[in-house]
């Protein structure tokens, strides 16, 4: 959905949008009949560099291999997916083992039943899903797929499909995941720093639990949603202040519970496409602490259509604030008293941190207003497409670029070149993260 942090952007906190990516996989849908009868496997090997960044230069230069394989016999059913990486990542050089996907299951015509690591995605829009409750996101693993930041969780999903066209689906988080948020990586100011966060204690209490109906009719698409859980975006709060000798602040981390509920709609009209996106959350305890979004509601609206052999996506996305009251900034009434200037100092830190968390969230004002616009274009008998995404925060003056050219000159293989820039007014959200998420990138692939 950020001075110290940042998503919002994404997604994140509003993930970033994005042009819907296709999958480099043979895969197994996990929301359909499955029709292979034997064991699948498919596989990747691809590099990738990223760079550019004004505090992260070198953001990505890996190496990865990638495995996926499904089965299915009778009514049982599997997939799995492992992917591993080495080198650079925004500066720092590791060994990722990435389990991406992993489950076992059952399915038939009427009910499906499935347990493991799974990536759920919820919503009709693109790439700003309100109603997407579940998925978490790694926002800081710059990639040239958009679609390699959804994570796994670890679930209990069913499926029931009463009549045709109806779907009532269920699943149960029993631990929390969070997105992943670099805060350490951001300008906070000298003497500041994050610790890391405290966690949800692993307890069935602190589970999640969601639920969805899907109506597949003649003339639209919708479904309704409810979530309860911690929400995979959060905020930070302020655990200790320290004046003398010299300033020192120290963050953490915070995560929040809410309660989503939410509804989406796809109508074909013509060679347009009509998107909405609806999401009320409800949230306790936001009078009190800093990192508590208040209530409100998350919606998005979007036309999709072929212009002149350019796919166009265009979106408004906009958040409504409840029980909204504006931060008083502090004043110093009385330059001269030690004691005033020290309170003062200490209401000032907790002011900046409560205006930080509300960009987060997008509630820094009652309403917030944005607008993207996403064109895609193959040519040359489809051996390049070309991919360009623009969004633009109509309430905070923020802006995002993303632009990518995919050429496949050869059966699997694939060489991607791009860019992505953020910014915006000093110490909004996408002025710190741009300094971090910019760059240009370039990514080989071989598929098999």
């Amino acid at each position: 959905m950020k001075g110290f942090l940042f998503p919002a952007i994404l997604a994140l906190l509003l993930p970033l949008p994005q042009a819907a990516q296709a999958n480099h996989y043979a895969t197994v849908p996990a929301d359909t009949p499955v029709v292979i009868s034997g064991p699948a496997f498919s596989g990747r090997i691809r590099g990738l560099a990223w760079g550019g960044a004004e505090n992260c230069p070198l953001g990505a230069m890996f190496g990865e291999i990638g495995l996926k394989s499904g089965w299915r016999r009778n009514h049982l059913v599997m997939e799995a997916e492992v992917r591993i990486r080495e080198g650079v990542f925004t500066g720092e050089h590791k060994t990722v083992v990435d389990l991406r996907e992993a489950w076992a299951g059952y399915r038939s015509e009427k009910v499906d039943l499935a347990l493991g690591n799974q990536i759920v995605t919820w919503g009709k829009t693109d790439g700003f899903n309100p109603t997407n409750h579940i998925t978490p996101v790694n926002y800081f693993l710059l990639t040239d797929d958009p679609m390699d930041q959804k994570m796994a969780a670890f679930m209990l999903r069913g499926t029931f499909r009463p009549l045709r066209g109806i779907s009532l689906s269920a699943l149960a988080i029993p631990s929390y995941k969070p997105s992943v948020y670099r805060f350490d990586l951001f300008e906070m100011g000298e003497g500041t720093s994050f610790l890391p966060a405290m966690a949800p204690a692993m307890e069935l209490k602190n589970g999640s639990y969601a639920a969805r109906a899907e109506f597949s009719l003649p003339g639209a698409d919708f479904s309704l949603s409810w979530t309860d859980g911690f929400a995979p975006e959060y905020g930070f709060t302020v655990d200790s202040i320290s004046l003398f000798p010299s300033t020192v602040i120290q963050y953490r981390p915070a995560y929040h519970r809410r309660k989503m509920a939410g509804f989406d709609l796809a109508v074909p009209a013509g060679k347009m496409i009509f998107r909405a996106e609806a999401a009320w959350q409800c949230t306790e305890g936001y009078e009190d602490a800093i990192y508590i979004p208040r209530p409100g509601l998350n919606y998005v609206a979007g036309i999709e259509a072929d212009i002149y052999g350019i796919k166009t996506i265009a979106q408004y996305i906009g958040v409504w604030t409840h029980d909204f009251t504006p931060l008083q900034e502090p004043v110093l009434l009385n330059p001269a008293d030690p004691l005033a200037q020290l309170q003062y100092a200490s209401d000032k830190i907790w002011y900046e941190s409560g205006m930080f968390n509300r960009r987060i969230f997008f509630q820094q004002e009652e309403t917030n207003h944005a607008v993207s616009l996403s064109l895609i274009r193959s040519f040359l008998y489809e051996t390049f497409t070309a991919e360009a995404t623009g969004y633009y925060n109509l309430t905070s003056e923020e802006a995002m670029a993303r632009l990518a050219l995919a050429w496949l000159p050869a059966d699997g293989l694939k060489i991607t070149l791009g860019g992505q820039f953020l910014d915006g007014p000093d110490n909004t959200l996408f002025y710190h993260a741009g300094k971090i998420l910019s760059g240009a990138f370039l990514g080989m692939q071989v598929s098999f």
